[in-house]
């Protein structure tokens, strides 16, 4: 059918922007042709039509266009509430220095084991830790690999111990307040998306009204936080966990489990557990993250964390978080409703994903949740494997995706009843 020309679509949409018909033969014509204007015409229709869920979602992507994602929030029904403060417990971090290189010790003899670093990773079998660098971690490049701009300077050399990122300036708030105000609207469109396509999912809706309480950061750990007025003290990291801890929270069931593969610092793990606390985390990771894991979730969590690392595994009475090496998986007896993964399966290699494709089947995970790159530009040396080829694929149905910047995939996926 050919299409009406565009300046009487543009005609017909002006005269009765409420109209569905009109509306939605302005967008075919439109579109690709000026996105701009497209754009306005869609916020026009939902101003008009405030109660068409369809136009709201049109008009989240319409203020993405426009270069006005930071005010993404302000336009999505919710109910703004509190949720429990991020509580403080004293860390002794001495002992968890020696534990780490008890750990490397045993990682460099286990090297040639499935799960040991790949060729990409492989500064992890050296990274050096003391107690100052633990103390201020989320400041050293001890923490790298689990932290981005602005939270570690862009310019800050790569993999220097030797001193650590100096304080926010104004010059940074400058720069980084929009930024990081636009990813904050970009959190709340993604989550009133994966809303839409499942309104029944109770702890799935209710992120809605806690995201702005769980994307505030503090200090702990060195951290360099950015002050935004109207939404409080935030970083890229905070805005990125509090994504991932309201997915996993329409994820996993009443009483389940998460068993967190490469935990970073434990950053989503606490967002979650502050609005779930019928959840038990599970956590494992190389051993540098494993300390910076336990250390960070023991500031929040105090006892209910249990650190797996030597002797056997009995996790204490009243437990909600355990840390564990990737070489105890096998003997630890846990289930696991979700398996969670951010950005680290794209580091691993063929080997490290038969090994946590067994770990899956041995935690009996009934569903797969991760973010890892598709497509890989020429000359990447950070990816591996495009995470539609990942062998451990074969034991899930995906019932979601969701593709970010043309270059990531947001995967939710079902073990196959035949998968064992």
């Amino acid at each position: 059918m050919d299409m009406e020309p565009t300046s009487a679509v543009r005609m017909q949409a002006m005269r009765d922007p409420a109209n569905p018909a009109a509306y939605e033969s302005l967008l075919q014509s439109w579109w690709n042709g000026d996105r701009l204007a497209a754009a306005r015409q869609g916020l026009r229709r939902h101003i008009l039509a405030p109660n068409d869920p369809r136009g709201l979602a049109n008009a989240l992507s319409c203020l993405n266009v426009l270069d006005r994602a930071s005010s993404i929030p302000n336009w999505i029904p919710r109910a703004p509430e509190a949720v429990p403060p991020a509580k403080r417990f004293d860390v002794d971090l001495p002992p968890l220095v020696d534990v780490y290189h008890r750990l490397l010790e045993e990682t460099n003899r286990r090297r040639t084991e499935a799960w040991t670093p790949s060729s990409i990773e492989v500064s992890k079998f050296s990274i050096p830790l003391t107690v100052e660098h633990l103390a201020n971690f989320r400041r050293s490049e001890v923490s790298s690999g689990t932290q981005t701009v602005p939270d570690c300077p862009i310019d800050f050399a790569r993999l220097d111990f030797s001193t650590f990122y100096p304080d926010v300036t104004e010059a940074d708030l400058k720069v980084w307040r929009p930024i990081l105000s636009t990813t904050r609207g970009g959190l709340f469109r993604r989550l009133h998306k994966a809303v839409a396509e499942d309104p029944k999912n109770t702890p799935l809706s209710r992120t809605l009204n806690v995201a702005d309480a769980l994307i505030l950061d503090d200090d702990r750990f060195g951290a360099r936080v950015f002050d935004i007025p109207g939404i409080g003290t935030v970083t890229a990291k905070s805005l990125q966990s509090t994504y991932y801890a309201c997915r996993l929270s329409g994820l996993v069931p009443e009483n389940g489990s998460v068993l967190e593969v490469g935990g970073g610092f434990g950053a989503a793990a606490s967002r979650l557990l502050r609005i779930r606390p019928d959840v038990v985390y599970m956590l494992t990771d190389l051993p540098v993250n494993l300390i910076l894991t336990y250390a960070y979730l023991r500031s929040h969590f105090g006892e209910q964390v249990y650190g797996a690392f030597e002797g056997p595994i009995r996790p204490p009475e009243g437990c909600r978080v355990i840390v564990i090496p990737p070489w105890r998986l096998g003997e630890f007896k846990g289930r696991a409703s979700v398996v969670f993964n951010s950005m680290s399966f794209q580091h691993m290699d063929a080997r490290n994903h038969r090994f946590y494709g067994d770990v899956m089947r041995h935690f009996q995970a009934r569903k797969l949740y991760h973010l890892n790159r598709e497509v890989i530009s020429p000359g990447d040396k950070t990816v591996h494997i495009p995470a539609s080829r990942y062998s451990f694929n074969d034991q899930f149905k995906i019932v979601r995706e969701m593709v970010f910047d043309d270059r990531w995939v947001e995967t939710v996926a079902e073990r196959k009843t035949d998968a064992g």
